[in-house]
């Protein structure tokens, strides 16, 4: 079973954590359908384990803490773009927790301004990461040695995929 860490953190948008936590419930029932072993085991992550509150204001209970645990695929959901200049304190936290990840075969999906996180671990500098469009020459501010793209749907580096917009 693999084992996929959706991390949620005060600001971030909630539809993307509960659109992630969704789709892998679609997948679990389809298993049961094909009465098939669960495939997937989802959690949604903070720092602390504790409820955080979303930028619609939603309150998002986790499954657990951030810990040492491995996961095979980690979803890093975007935070409102007016948030980005006061960058929560678990922000950093997030930031150190994925750092180790980084460097072994962990696929990290980060959505749209997601990237946040990858780039302020100074270890995608040579990286192009997918954002949202309008907010590439912003994450070029914060973050002026990393590379950003207003790639419409999705890149992929090894087992990092940055999604910017989703377009028709």
């Amino acid at each position: 079973m693999k084992k996929v860490a959706i991390i949620a953190y005060e600001g971030c948008w909630a539809m993307s954590v509960f659109l992630a936590k969704d789709f892998f419930r679609v997948v679990e029932l389809l298993d049961q359908h094909y009465q098939l072993p669960n495939s997937y085991k989802v959690e949604i992550l903070t720092h602390d384990g504790k409820p955080i509150t979303s930028s619609s204001h939603v309150l998002i209970q986790p499954d657990n803490k951030l810990s040492k645990q491995d996961y095979d695929l980690v979803v890093l959901p975007p935070i409102e773009i007016a948030k980005l200049a006061h960058m929560p304190p678990e922000a950093q936290a997030i930031v150190e927790w994925l750092k180790p990840r980084l460097k072994t075969k962990t696929a990290i999906l980060s959505l749209s301004t997601g990237s946040y996180f990858l780039a302020a671990s100074k270890m995608m500098n040579s990286v192009l990461l997918a954002t949202h469009w309008s907010f590439v020459r912003k994450m070029e501010q914060y973050f002026p040695e990393c590379l950003f793209t207003a790639h419409k749907s999705y890149l992929r580096t090894g087992n990092l995929y940055t999604t910017g917009s989703f377009e028709a």
